[in-house]
């Protein structure tokens, strides 16, 4: 599956937008519904990024044999964050 990944990032920014907009507009909001909101949008927002990652990776490409082969996630290095 491809995706077009300034449409992707496009969307991520209009989301992140959309999200300071929920925060400045919510005067009457209480801190558990605040919460929530937020919680629910930034597990969206972060879906979002995960598929602009998977996207941006699968467009790198590999030479093997003479041909060029996409790379999936299982292929990609892992780095150590210790």
């Amino acid at each position: 599956m491809s995706f077009n990944t300034d449409q992707i990032v496009q969307e991520i920014r209009t989301e992140f937008e959309s999200m300071l907009s929920y925060v400045l507009d919510s005067r009457d909001a209480t801190a558990d519904q605040m919460e929530r909101g937020l919680f629910q949008r930034l597990l969206a927002l972060g879906a979002r990024l995960m598929v602009l990652f998977f996207s941006l990776l699968n467009q790198k490409v590999s030479t093997y044999g003479g041909r060029q082969n996409n790379i999936i996630p299982s292929e990609a290095p892992v780095q150590n964050q210790h």
